[in-house]
Protein backbone atom coordinates (compact mmCIF):
# COMPACT_ATOMS: atom_id res chain seq x y z
CA UNK A 1 0.00 0.00 0.00
CA UNK A 2 1.36 3.42 -0.95
CA UNK A 3 2.09 5.74 1.97
CA UNK A 4 1.11 8.80 -0.08
CA UNK A 5 -2.46 7.53 -0.46
CA UNK A 6 -3.00 6.45 3.12
CA UNK A 7 -4.94 8.19 5.87
CA UNK A 8 -2.96 10.55 8.07
CA UNK A 9 -1.37 9.04 11.18
CA UNK A 10 0.83 10.22 14.04
CA UNK A 11 4.45 9.17 13.60
CA UNK A 12 6.90 9.78 16.45
CA UNK A 13 10.66 9.84 15.91
CA UNK A 14 12.81 9.19 18.97
CA UNK A 15 16.29 10.15 17.86
CA UNK A 16 18.51 13.20 17.73
CA UNK A 17 17.04 16.08 15.73
CA UNK A 18 18.90 17.43 12.69
CA UNK A 19 20.21 20.15 12.45
CA UNK A 20 20.39 20.64 16.25
CA UNK A 21 22.65 17.59 16.17
CA UNK A 22 24.41 16.99 12.86
CA UNK A 23 25.17 13.30 13.02
CA UNK A 24 24.52 10.73 10.32
CA UNK A 25 21.61 9.01 12.10
CA UNK A 26 19.97 12.37 12.72
CA UNK A 27 20.27 13.35 9.06
CA UNK A 28 18.80 10.03 7.92
CA UNK A 29 15.82 10.46 10.26
CA UNK A 30 15.38 14.05 9.08
CA UNK A 31 15.16 12.96 5.43
CA UNK A 32 12.65 10.23 6.31
CA UNK A 33 10.49 12.60 8.38
CA UNK A 34 10.62 15.19 5.61
CA UNK A 35 9.22 12.61 3.19
CA UNK A 36 6.49 11.41 5.55
CA UNK A 37 5.32 14.88 6.59
CA UNK A 38 3.38 15.23 3.32
CA UNK A 39 0.61 13.01 4.64
CA UNK A 40 1.27 12.43 8.34
CA UNK A 41 1.68 14.29 11.61
CA UNK A 42 5.35 14.13 12.57
CA UNK A 43 6.72 14.43 16.11
CA UNK A 44 10.28 14.30 17.43
CA UNK A 45 11.41 13.56 20.98
CA UNK A 46 15.12 14.10 21.38
CA UNK A 47 17.71 14.62 24.07
CA UNK A 48 18.89 18.22 24.08
CA UNK A 49 22.49 17.89 25.23
CA UNK A 50 23.13 21.63 25.17
CA UNK A 51 19.95 22.67 27.02
CA UNK A 52 19.18 25.20 24.33
CA UNK A 53 15.51 24.30 24.04
CA UNK A 54 12.76 23.89 26.56
CA UNK A 55 9.28 22.50 26.16
CA UNK A 56 7.25 22.02 23.01
CA UNK A 57 8.49 23.53 19.73
CA UNK A 58 5.87 23.71 16.95
CA UNK A 59 6.38 24.63 13.33
CA UNK A 60 4.58 23.92 10.09
CA UNK A 61 6.43 20.67 9.45
CA UNK A 62 6.44 18.91 12.82
CA UNK A 63 6.30 19.18 16.59
CA UNK A 64 9.49 18.87 18.64
CA UNK A 65 9.84 17.84 22.29
CA UNK A 66 13.40 18.33 23.58
CA UNK A 67 14.31 16.61 26.86
CA UNK A 68 16.94 18.19 29.07
CA UNK A 69 19.33 15.51 30.33
CA UNK A 70 19.40 14.64 34.01
CA UNK A 71 23.00 14.72 35.19
CA UNK A 72 24.05 12.73 38.25
CA UNK A 73 27.11 14.01 40.05
CA UNK A 74 30.07 11.70 39.50
CA UNK A 75 28.16 9.61 36.94
CA UNK A 76 27.09 11.91 34.12
CA UNK A 77 23.96 11.91 31.99
CA UNK A 78 21.89 8.71 32.22
CA UNK A 79 19.00 8.02 29.85
CA UNK A 80 16.99 5.86 32.22
CA UNK A 81 16.35 8.65 34.71
CA UNK A 82 14.65 10.68 31.99
CA UNK A 83 12.30 7.77 31.34
CA UNK A 84 9.26 9.05 33.22
CA UNK A 85 9.27 12.33 31.30
CA UNK A 86 9.74 10.46 28.03
CA UNK A 87 6.82 8.14 28.82
CA UNK A 88 4.52 11.07 29.64
CA UNK A 89 5.44 12.84 26.40
CA UNK A 90 4.68 9.71 24.38
CA UNK A 91 1.34 9.44 26.19
CA UNK A 92 0.50 13.03 25.31
CA UNK A 93 1.33 12.47 21.64
CA UNK A 94 -0.42 9.08 21.45
CA UNK A 95 1.43 7.99 18.27
CA UNK A 96 0.43 5.24 15.87
CA UNK A 97 4.04 4.35 15.02
CA UNK A 98 7.27 5.08 16.88
CA UNK A 99 10.51 5.07 14.89
CA UNK A 100 13.61 4.75 17.11
CA UNK A 101 17.14 5.13 15.82
CA UNK A 102 19.90 4.12 18.22
CA UNK A 103 20.17 2.09 21.42
CA UNK A 104 19.60 3.53 24.88
CA UNK A 105 16.94 3.35 27.59
CA UNK A 106 14.61 5.57 25.52
CA UNK A 107 14.18 2.62 23.17
CA UNK A 108 13.03 0.21 25.86
CA UNK A 109 10.68 2.79 27.39
CA UNK A 110 9.12 3.49 23.99
CA UNK A 111 8.52 -0.24 23.44
CA UNK A 112 7.02 -0.54 26.94
CA UNK A 113 4.53 2.20 26.07
CA UNK A 114 3.73 0.64 22.69
CA UNK A 115 2.94 -2.79 24.17
CA UNK A 116 0.24 -1.24 26.34
CA UNK A 117 -1.23 1.23 23.88
CA UNK A 118 -1.83 -0.38 20.48
CA UNK A 119 1.22 1.30 18.98
CA UNK A 120 3.93 -0.17 16.76
CA UNK A 121 7.70 0.35 17.10
CA UNK A 122 10.28 0.26 14.32
CA UNK A 123 13.85 0.11 15.62
CA UNK A 124 16.59 1.11 13.21
CA UNK A 125 20.08 0.04 14.24
CA UNK A 126 22.37 3.09 14.14
CA UNK A 127 25.76 1.69 15.17
CA UNK A 128 27.50 -1.68 15.41
CA UNK A 129 27.65 -1.16 19.19
CA UNK A 130 23.84 -1.23 19.30
CA UNK A 131 23.87 -5.00 18.74
CA UNK A 132 26.94 -5.96 20.71
CA UNK A 133 26.68 -7.52 24.16
CA UNK A 134 26.78 -5.52 27.40
CA UNK A 135 29.69 -3.09 27.55
CA UNK A 136 30.73 -1.31 30.75
CA UNK A 137 31.71 2.27 29.93
CA UNK A 138 33.27 3.10 33.28
CA UNK A 139 33.25 1.34 36.64
CA UNK A 140 31.54 4.21 38.50
CA UNK A 141 28.50 3.93 36.24
CA UNK A 142 28.19 0.12 36.35
CA UNK A 143 24.59 0.02 37.65
CA UNK A 144 23.39 2.73 35.25
CA UNK A 145 25.06 1.20 32.19
CA UNK A 146 23.46 -2.12 33.08
CA UNK A 147 20.01 -0.54 33.52
CA UNK A 148 20.33 1.07 30.07
CA UNK A 149 21.45 -2.27 28.63
CA UNK A 150 18.45 -4.10 30.12
CA UNK A 151 16.11 -1.46 28.70
CA UNK A 152 17.68 -1.86 25.26
CA UNK A 153 17.46 -5.65 25.51
CA UNK A 154 13.76 -5.40 26.37
CA UNK A 155 13.26 -3.15 23.35
CA UNK A 156 15.06 -5.57 21.04
CA UNK A 157 13.01 -8.52 22.30
CA UNK A 158 9.67 -6.76 21.82
CA UNK A 159 10.05 -4.24 18.98
CA UNK A 160 7.66 -4.92 16.12
CA UNK A 161 10.22 -4.46 13.36
CA UNK A 162 14.02 -4.20 13.30
CA UNK A 163 16.03 -2.68 10.44
CA UNK A 164 19.77 -3.22 10.06
CA UNK A 165 22.19 -1.07 8.09
CA UNK A 166 24.50 -3.98 7.22
CA UNK A 167 24.53 -7.77 7.13
CA UNK A 168 27.16 -7.64 9.90
CA UNK A 169 24.65 -5.94 12.21
CA UNK A 170 22.02 -8.56 11.38
CA UNK A 171 24.50 -11.31 12.26
CA UNK A 172 25.39 -9.68 15.61
CA UNK A 173 21.73 -9.14 16.45
CA UNK A 174 21.11 -12.87 16.01
CA UNK A 175 24.32 -13.84 17.81
CA UNK A 176 23.87 -11.65 20.88
CA UNK A 177 20.07 -11.39 21.16
CA UNK A 178 18.73 -14.37 19.21
CA UNK A 179 16.53 -11.94 17.28
CA UNK A 180 16.28 -12.06 13.51
CA UNK A 181 16.71 -8.72 11.75
CA UNK A 182 13.53 -8.17 9.71
CA UNK A 183 15.36 -6.42 6.89
CA UNK A 184 18.69 -4.84 5.97
CA UNK A 185 18.45 -1.51 4.18
CA UNK A 186 21.43 0.70 3.41
CA UNK A 187 21.49 4.35 4.40
CA UNK A 188 20.16 6.87 1.89
CA UNK A 189 21.26 10.21 0.49
CA UNK A 190 20.09 12.51 -2.28
CA UNK A 191 22.02 11.89 -5.49
CA UNK A 192 24.43 14.78 -5.87
CA UNK A 193 24.82 16.86 -9.01
CA UNK A 194 27.94 15.64 -10.79
CA UNK A 195 28.51 18.93 -12.61
CA UNK A 196 30.70 20.29 -9.80
CA UNK A 197 34.00 18.97 -11.08
CA UNK A 198 37.02 18.71 -8.84
CA UNK A 199 39.75 21.22 -9.41
CA UNK A 200 42.66 19.04 -10.53
CA UNK A 201 45.41 21.52 -9.88
CA UNK A 202 48.58 20.95 -7.91
CA UNK A 203 46.70 20.82 -4.58
CA UNK A 204 45.06 17.54 -3.53
CA UNK A 205 42.50 17.91 -0.74
CA UNK A 206 42.36 15.23 1.95
CA UNK A 207 39.36 15.46 4.29
CA UNK A 208 38.56 14.13 7.77
CA UNK A 209 34.92 14.55 8.90
CA UNK A 210 33.56 13.68 12.35
CA UNK A 211 32.67 15.19 15.69
CA UNK A 212 35.89 15.01 17.67
CA UNK A 213 35.71 12.32 20.37
CA UNK A 214 37.83 9.34 21.43
CA UNK A 215 36.06 6.77 19.25
CA UNK A 216 36.74 8.91 16.15
CA UNK A 217 40.47 9.24 16.94
CA UNK A 218 41.16 12.68 15.39
CA UNK A 219 44.74 12.53 16.67
CA UNK A 220 45.52 9.81 14.11
CA UNK A 221 44.66 12.13 11.24
CA UNK A 222 47.07 14.71 12.68
CA UNK A 223 49.78 12.03 12.87
CA UNK A 224 48.98 11.00 9.29
CA UNK A 225 49.41 14.54 8.00
CA UNK A 226 52.88 14.66 9.57
CA UNK A 227 53.89 11.41 7.87
CA UNK A 228 52.75 12.66 4.47
CA UNK A 229 55.33 15.41 4.73
CA UNK A 230 57.66 13.30 2.55
CA UNK A 231 55.47 14.07 -0.47
CA UNK A 232 55.57 17.77 0.27
CA UNK A 233 52.87 19.82 1.95
CA UNK A 234 52.83 22.19 -0.99
CA UNK A 235 50.97 19.47 -2.93
CA UNK A 236 48.46 18.38 -0.27
CA UNK A 237 45.75 20.28 1.60
CA UNK A 238 44.57 18.62 4.84
CA UNK A 239 41.18 19.65 6.25
CA UNK A 240 39.40 18.56 9.44
CA UNK A 241 35.68 19.14 10.01
CA UNK A 242 33.47 18.57 13.04
CA UNK A 243 32.71 19.89 16.50
CA UNK A 244 35.98 19.92 18.45
CA UNK A 245 34.99 20.97 21.99
CA UNK A 246 37.55 20.00 24.65
CA UNK A 247 40.22 19.32 22.01
CA UNK A 248 41.97 22.70 22.20
CA UNK A 249 45.45 21.15 22.45
CA UNK A 250 44.95 18.91 19.42
CA UNK A 251 43.42 21.78 17.43
CA UNK A 252 46.55 23.86 18.10
CA UNK A 253 48.77 20.94 17.07
CA UNK A 254 46.75 20.41 13.89
CA UNK A 255 46.95 24.08 12.90
CA UNK A 256 50.66 24.13 13.67
CA UNK A 257 50.99 21.25 11.21
CA UNK A 258 49.20 23.28 8.46
CA UNK A 259 45.87 21.42 8.81
CA UNK A 260 42.80 23.57 8.16
CA UNK A 261 40.49 23.05 11.15
CA UNK A 262 37.06 24.27 10.06
CA UNK A 263 34.94 23.04 12.99
CA UNK A 264 31.27 22.12 12.55
CA UNK A 265 29.76 23.47 9.34
CA UNK A 266 26.29 22.95 7.76
CA UNK A 267 25.74 19.75 5.81
CA UNK A 268 25.35 21.52 2.46
CA UNK A 269 28.77 23.12 2.94
CA UNK A 270 30.25 19.72 3.83
CA UNK A 271 28.93 18.40 0.53
CA UNK A 272 30.34 21.35 -1.43
CA UNK A 273 33.75 20.79 0.14
CA UNK A 274 33.57 17.06 -0.62
CA UNK A 275 32.74 17.82 -4.26
CA UNK A 276 36.07 19.65 -4.55
CA UNK A 277 38.06 17.09 -2.55
CA UNK A 278 39.99 13.99 -3.58
CA UNK A 279 40.29 11.63 -0.57
CA UNK A 280 38.26 11.07 2.60
CA UNK A 281 40.07 9.59 5.60
CA UNK A 282 38.20 7.78 8.39
CA UNK A 283 40.08 6.93 11.61
CA UNK A 284 37.17 5.70 13.77
CA UNK A 285 37.53 2.65 15.99
CA UNK A 286 33.96 1.65 15.10
CA UNK A 287 30.99 2.98 13.13
CA UNK A 288 27.52 1.88 12.15
CA UNK A 289 27.53 2.85 8.50
CA UNK A 290 29.28 6.19 8.21
CA UNK A 291 27.15 8.63 6.23
CA UNK A 292 30.29 10.48 5.25
CA UNK A 293 31.29 7.41 3.22
CA UNK A 294 28.14 7.77 1.11
CA UNK A 295 28.47 11.54 0.84
CA UNK A 296 32.03 11.08 -0.41
CA UNK A 297 31.20 8.25 -2.83
CA UNK A 298 28.36 10.29 -4.35
CA UNK A 299 30.97 12.95 -5.19
CA UNK A 300 33.59 10.56 -6.62
CA UNK A 301 35.78 10.64 -3.52
CA UNK A 302 37.40 7.31 -2.53
CA UNK A 303 37.56 6.50 1.18
CA UNK A 304 40.59 5.32 3.13
CA UNK A 305 39.47 3.86 6.46
CA UNK A 306 41.70 2.79 9.31
CA UNK A 307 39.37 0.18 10.81
CA UNK A 308 35.86 0.36 9.38
CA UNK A 309 34.70 -1.39 6.20
CA UNK A 310 30.97 -2.19 6.48
CA UNK A 311 30.26 -5.56 4.85
CA UNK A 312 33.70 -5.28 3.12
CA UNK A 313 32.37 -2.72 0.63
CA UNK A 314 35.65 -0.82 0.27
CA UNK A 315 37.51 -4.04 -0.40
CA UNK A 316 34.99 -5.77 -2.65
CA UNK A 317 33.89 -2.76 -4.69
CA UNK A 318 37.42 -1.31 -4.94
CA UNK A 319 36.26 2.18 -3.98
CA UNK A 320 38.85 2.78 -1.30
CA UNK A 321 41.01 0.97 1.25
CA UNK A 322 40.55 -0.40 4.74
CA UNK A 323 44.09 -0.17 6.08
CA UNK A 324 43.92 -2.00 9.41
CA UNK A 325 47.01 -0.31 10.86
CA UNK A 326 48.48 3.17 11.01
CA UNK A 327 51.51 2.14 8.94
CA UNK A 328 49.24 0.81 6.17
CA UNK A 329 47.05 3.91 6.43
CA UNK A 330 50.09 6.01 5.59
CA UNK A 331 50.98 3.74 2.65
CA UNK A 332 47.43 3.72 1.28
CA UNK A 333 47.15 7.49 1.55
CA UNK A 334 50.47 8.02 -0.23
CA UNK A 335 49.40 5.62 -2.95
CA UNK A 336 46.21 7.52 -3.72
CA UNK A 337 47.96 10.86 -3.51
CA UNK A 338 50.56 9.78 -6.05
CA UNK A 339 48.39 7.70 -8.40
CA UNK A 340 45.98 10.09 -10.12
CA UNK A 341 44.45 7.46 -12.40
CA UNK A 342 43.75 5.04 -9.54
CA UNK A 343 42.19 7.86 -7.51
CA UNK A 344 39.94 8.85 -10.42
CA UNK A 345 38.89 5.28 -11.28
CA UNK A 346 38.04 4.53 -7.64
CA UNK A 347 36.03 7.75 -7.51
CA UNK A 348 33.99 6.86 -10.59
CA UNK A 349 33.26 3.37 -9.23
CA UNK A 350 32.31 4.90 -5.88
CA UNK A 351 29.71 7.20 -7.41
CA UNK A 352 28.14 4.37 -9.43
CA UNK A 353 28.02 2.18 -6.32
CA UNK A 354 26.47 4.91 -4.16
CA UNK A 355 23.78 5.78 -6.70
CA UNK A 356 22.84 2.11 -7.10
CA UNK A 357 22.84 1.22 -3.40
CA UNK A 358 22.30 4.39 -1.35
CA UNK A 359 19.81 6.64 -3.14
CA UNK A 360 16.56 7.92 -1.61
CA UNK A 361 14.90 4.75 -2.96
CA UNK A 362 16.20 3.08 0.22
CA UNK A 363 14.27 5.60 2.30
CA UNK A 364 11.11 4.77 0.36
CA UNK A 365 11.60 1.10 1.31
CA UNK A 366 11.40 2.21 4.95
CA UNK A 367 8.14 4.06 4.40
CA UNK A 368 6.71 0.90 2.87
CA UNK A 369 7.30 -0.86 6.18
CA UNK A 370 4.89 1.50 7.90
CA UNK A 371 2.12 0.12 5.71
CA UNK A 372 3.08 -3.41 6.72
CA UNK A 373 2.66 -2.58 10.42
CA UNK A 374 -0.55 -0.58 10.28
CA UNK A 375 -3.55 -0.29 8.00
CA UNK A 376 -3.04 3.33 7.08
Amino acid sequence: MNVENSASKKILFITGFFPFRQGGAEYQAFLLANFLKKNHHIYFIFRDLWNKNDGKIKDRDWTLYPIKPIKIKGIGKTFFFEGWRLYKLIQNISPDIIYVRGANAYFGIAVKYAKKNNCKVIWHIAHDNDVHSFCLKQIKSLIFDYIDYRAVRYGIMHADYIIGQTCYQAEKLLQHYNRVCDTVIGNWHPISNDNDKKIDNYKITVLWIANWKPIKQPDIFVRLSKKIGAIGKQYVRFVMLGRNDRYEKLVKEAKKNKIEVMGEIPNDQVNKLLAQSHILINTSKQEGFSNTFIQAWMRRVPVISLNVDPDDILKNEKIGFCSGSFEQLVKDTKRLLEDTELRKSMGLKARKYAIKNHSLDNMKKITGLFSDLLVF
